[in-house]
């Protein structure tokens, strides 16, 4: 029996398990770095001498950082491979980590920086190997197992670093969570030469940012994707960057406890990317099922601005729950409609493009949001004001679909 179309692209490739795995793995631990200190914010806070909703900044500055690497990400795999700069993200993550673990400001805002160039790094050095080897028929559901390492880094962050904080401090928790890369690093050396044999030493760096703008630019698709992108990630970063902080100072849960119905959002995020990804492969309609996801993104934003301590706590959780299930399951979808818009020769860069609109997102948003729910005194209230973000990005989709739908007709 000849072979099927969706099984050649993984017929000359390794365990494609061990190629998720590792992804995934790099994805979480980059993930983790971000959201390291968000999740200990209330303690960090006192320990800087500013209110907790000052953690926006430094998320923005993480995501500037973000946004400019990825410029230039495309043509570094390009031109290093992408799993040499895999090994390079975890590299520069554990020096941000570490800067963060000092405690002082000045080497804040150097590891934040660092974090920002390791993540902007991450994603498209996993797209290049994710769709040379991944079946198209089961791209979608590929490329959320591999995006589920942005909750799993999240969730890990949630519930493993307040517990350590409460033994060996919060700066003692951040400097040994840096001790988990190590495991994934080890393995990911021993594939080197065989996932960065496509690596082309000749590539050029000089015109990279460049690059990946001008690729999503002359993409009418690709150019509504990345301003969808740029709304749906900015409004995902605010919910994983504000929830603890909203549920510990406005509705009196301990920051443990805080952190564990974070973690539970990050799990509905898991299982909103495999959930929306394998309806995607299954209707093919990657565009029709992101657009579906920001519409319950607007409609649990506004419940979440209508929630109060008066609430009972399954309702709280059913409603972050949801919300978790529609803004953190997005990016899994996302990430294969890029790469089947782009294509297989242009994935790295267009990747690197596409995502530099995101990152403008979760460079605006966050610190935009800690500033108005500062001036308004209610985090909650502030998740209301957002709703327009992800409404915004459901336009823009249903926009994407019927020019989509025009281009396969014409093919």
């Amino acid at each position: 029996m000849p072979a099927r179309p969706d099984d050649t692209a993984i017929a000359h490739s390794e365990p494609l398990c061990a190629l998720l795995a590792l992804t995934t793995a790099v994805q979480a631990l980059a993930t983790f770095s971000v959201f390291a200190l968000p999740t200990l914010a209330p303690k960090a806070a006192v320990a800087f001498g500013v209110a907790p909703q000052w953690i926006g900044y430094q998320v923005s500055v993480i995501y500037i950082a973000a946004a400019v690497m990825s410029g230039y990400a495309g043509v570094i795999v390009r031109r290093y491979g992408p799993c040499t700069a895999s090994l390079a993200a975890l590299a520069i993550c554990i020096c941000g980590l570490l800067g963060l673990s000092t405690g002082t400001m000045a080497a804040t805002v150097a590891g934040s920086t660092l974090i920002g160039i390791g993540y902007g790094l991450t994603n498209p050095a996993a797209a290049q190997l994710l769709f040379k080897y991944a079946p198209p028929g089961r791209r979608n559901l590929i490329f959320a197992i591999k995006q589920a390492g942005v909750p799993i880094g999240g969730m890990i962050a949630a519930t493993v670093l307040p517990r350590l904080s409460e033994s060996i401090g919060w700066q003692g928790a951040i400097a040994a969570s840096t001790l988990a890369f190590a495991f994934v690093a080890v393995p990911l050396w021993g594939k080197r030469s065989r996932w960065d044999e496509d690596a082309d030493p000749n590539a050029g760096l000089k015109d990279g940012a460049l690059a990946g703008l001008k690729l999503v630019w002359r993409n009418e698709l690709l150019r509504s994707l990345a301003f969808t992108g740029l709304c749906f990630a900015g409004f995902q970063v605010c919910l994983i960057a504000f929830a603890v902080t909203m549920l510990a100072t406005e509705f009196g849960w301990t920051l443990v406890e805080a952190g564990l119905i974070a973690a539970l959002m990050q799990v509905a995020g898991i299982a909103g990317r495999l959930i929306w990804s394998l309806v995607a492969d299954r209707f093919g309609q990657g565009l029709t099922i992101l657009s579906i996801v920001g519409t319950m993104a607007t409609v649990f934003a506004l419940a979440t601005s209508m929630m109060s301590p008066a609430w009972s706590t399954t309702a709280l959780v059913l409603v972050l729950f949801g919300f978790g299930f529609s803004i953190i399951g997005w990016n899994g979808v996302y990430m294969a409609q890029t790469a089947r818009i782009s294509g297989s020769k242009d994935v790295g860069i267009a990747t690197g493009g596409v995502l530099m609109f995101n990152f403008a997102g979760v460079i605006v948003a966050p610190a935009t949001f800690g500033l108005i729910s500062k001036m308004n005194g209610s985090i909650a209230a502030t998740f209301g004001l957002f709703a327009l973000l992800p409404l915004i990005g459901t336009l823009l989709l249903l926009w994407a679909i019927r020019r989509d739908r025009i281009s396969r007709q014409a093919g």
